[in-house]
């Protein structure tokens, strides 16, 4: 569902808003990003109480991506620990002041994102680390559970389940909250 001729998308290609036209060029600032990045995100937050999130931009997981990748860009990866790096900077050459003009459209649409409440959104934008490892530029974002309530994407309650992001369905959003409260 993820996998595209010129890289892989972080949006299921079957979702209905996929590819949705916008009134600019970037396609990875509609449904691709940062919709999956930030309900990643928002689940990480209700895991627990206390609980910690990270995602890593610029690492593929999969020897696919990595392969796409670097037939994309014509740039090799960097094999750590049964990842790639691949890095953001080949992307972050397409904007204005490179890897600063980059960050900051990420940080825009972060604050653009549908999530509440607000503190968790700030949480993210304070705790964005952007650093380089050898060659390769790295996005790391953070979130922290806050214990006070749930955090949610577009008002929809979002978990992490293993490796998965899942929408809770209304019936189970109790359970979420009595995680987060505890």
């Amino acid at each position: 569902y993820f996998y595209a001729p010129y890289g892989p998308t972080t949006t299921e290609r079957n979702y209905k808003d996929f590819m949705k036209e916008f009134d600019h060029e970037c396609l990875w600032n509609g449904p691709s990003w940062p919709f999956a990045t930030t309900q990643t995100l928002v689940a990480m937050a209700n895991i627990s109480k206390n609980s910690i999130g990270y995602v890593v931009i610029g690492v593929a997981d999969k020897e696919d991506d990595k392969n796409q990748f670097e037939r994309l860009y014509h740039n090799i990866a960097k094999k750590f620990q049964g990842h790639w790096i691949t890095g953001v900077q080949n992307e972050a050459q397409n904007y204005p002041k490179a890897h600063d003009g980059y960050l900051m459209a990420i940080k825009e649409k972060i604050r653009q994102s549908p999530i509440t409440p607000i503190y968790y959104k700030d949480d993210i934008l304070s705790n964005i680390d952007y650093f380089s490892y050898y060659d390769k530029e790295i996005l790391i974002l953070k979130i922290q559970g806050r214990g006070q309530e749930v955090a949610k994407y577009d008002g929809k309650v979002y978990q992490r389940q293993g490796t998965s992001t899942e929408l809770v369905s209304a019936d189970r959003e109790a359970i979420i909250w009595k995680r987060i409260l505890m």
